[in-house]
């Protein structure tokens, strides 16, 4: 189902945004969520798209679990 797999990209970046304390990201939230949204939908059609996005979202999760900040980059 293409959209709960745009709800949990856009539900993951929302909680990387939120843990971020960033005042001026968590402003522009909204703005970002349709942004990520249109380009997830246009972008993400193809299972191997999916299965590179997830590869990519664990490695930022991973990135940001041990404080590498040019790894969650």
């Amino acid at each position: 189902d293409l959209n709960a797999v745009c709800q949990a990209d856009l539900a993951f970046h929302k909680g990387v945004i939120a843990a971020s304390h960033n005042v001026v990201l968590k402003g522009l939230v909204g703005m970002l969520e349709a942004a990520l949204r249109a380009t997830f939908l246009v972008t993400n059609p193809l299972m191997e798209a999916q299965s590179r996005a997830l590869s990519a979202h664990v490695a930022v999760l991973e990135a940001i679990r041990i404080r590498d900040t040019a790894g969650a980059r």
